[in-house]
């Protein structure tokens, strides 16, 4: 039953940290891209 819970914990520590790390980049080149043309 813990397992679960562990899991649960990690991907709420580790998903927003990769959200926030890949969405700036994307951002920064789609602004670029739209900029840019």
């Amino acid at each position: 039953a813990a397992v679960p819970l562990a899991v649960l914990l990690v991907l709420f520590g580790v998903f927003p940290a990769l959200l926030i790390s890949v969405q700036r980049p994307g951002v920064e080149a789609v602004l670029s891209a739209i900029g840019g043309s």
